[in-house]
């Protein structure tokens, strides 16, 4: 769930959603040095998939969760690799064999079919 201090209206809830860990700096391929590039956004992925997994499934592991996405070419690619570290299981559409041959030779998913 995205929640922004603009639609509630209060930095109170802003506070305790940050302090739940539900909120994210929304500009990290735009902020500091540590998250430009691919580093920084496997980083904010991975962040918000385990996030958004304590949030609906409360705490504990992901493993054996499926989470189900699209795109590995792009800033998208982070989503399989996040899923990789979070210990989900990840499905995830491609289209695109390069994106898919450039992903999977990065080490960022096992198997494709």
């Amino acid at each position: 769930a995205v929640v922004s201090t603009q639609s509630t209206g209060t930095r109170q809830m802003y506070d305790k959603l940050f302090a739940m860990g539900c909120t994210m700096y929304g500009q990290m391929t735009a902020g500091s040095y540590c998250y430009i590039g691919p580093q920084g956004i496997v980083h904010g992925t991975t962040i918000t998939v385990m996030n958004a997994g304590r949030h609906y499934l409360g705490p504990g592991s992901l493993a054996g969760k499926v989470y189900v996405t699209a795109g590995l070419g792009g800033m998208s690619g982070a989503q399989g690799k996040a899923v990789v570290i979070a210990g989900c299981i990840g499905v995830v559409a491609e289209v695109s064999r390069e994106a898919l041959d450039k992903r999977h030779s990065q080490g960022w998913y096992k198997r494709s079919w």
